[in-house]
């Protein structure tokens, strides 16, 4: 959700409604509150600051522009905080314009990093009012390769007793091209339908197609309750590089259990 600007100044709060169907349908109700200044401008990208895809071991520096406009001539950004250990950020003001009150941030991201998607926030405290002392912008950044899984959980549905599932697609992406080396999963009964080949090209996406054979044997079968749950691991040819994520299934009741 956004909200524009040019529509109204102040404090404004709203709700979103999400709405999941599986397992269970249910819906999230989230209260959101905010404030909307037409007295303070960021660029670039408001109060949002994305390095995108970062090198490990090379660090990244942005910059923002904070201009304030408002009647307060002695407003200040007086200093930064953030938690992460791995983000600075240095100010500098510019006063050229005695109508505004300019600073430019330098944001900088630590070359040791660590691998992996950085999400935080980054608060410029000035010398405003208490309410309005505080100036968050949200820092985002992916070090190196990151996997990810979507959904991260597959659900194979609710099966008859006996009966194999439908395939269902596993989307593995990845921020760079990579190779698949293994596919193991907890469950012998968990078929992925995917061939490894050590000598494919590197590729930066991959379905892979998950089923459930009925197993003969107790090894594989479902819980007492029905219930199946695995767990898939995916190694690649990128040292450290793995990712997890879960199938499960359950079977129907026959009319004689009920």
């Amino acid at each position: 959700m956004r909200l524009r600007g040019d529509m109204f100044d102040g404090q404004r709060n709203a709700t979103i409604t999400v709405v999941i169907d599986q397992p269970n349908r249910a819906e999230i109700h989230l209260n959101v509150r905010g404030e909307i200044r037409a007295d303070l401008r960021i660029t670039p990208n408001s109060n949002f600051l994305d390095f995108g895809n970062v090198t490990p071991e090379k660090g990244q520096s942005r910059t923002l522009t904070v201009t304030y406009s408002g009647p307060n001539t002695q407003w200040r950004i007086v200093d930064v905080r953030c938690e992460n250990e791995f983000i600075s950020a240095d100010i500098t003001p510019d006063f050229s314009n005695i109508s505004q009150r300019t600073f430019k941030v330098n944001v900088s991201l630590d070359k040791l990093a660590p691998h992996g998607t950085i999400r935080e926030h980054l608060f410029l405290i000035t010398n405003d009012t208490a309410s309005r002392r505080e100036i968050p912008i949200a820092i985002r950044a992916t070090v190196g390769t990151v996997l990810r899984v979507s959904p991260p959980t597959i659900f194979l549905g609710a099966l008859p007793p006996g009966e194999p599932s439908p395939k269902k697609p596993a989307i593995l992406t990845g921020t760079m091209p990579f190779r698949i080396m293994k596919i193991e999963c907890d469950n012998p009964a968990i078929e992925i339908a995917w061939e490894v080949d050590a000598n494919a090209a590197p590729r930066d996406r991959y379905m892979l197609p998950i089923s459930y054979q009925n197993p003969v044997q107790e090894e594989g079968a479902p819980r007492d309750d029905g219930t199946m749950l695995a767990t898939v691991r995916i190694t690649t040819d990128i040292p450290g590089l793995v990712s997890e994520f879960y199938v499960t299934m359950s079977v129907q009741k026959t009319v004689d259990e009920e």
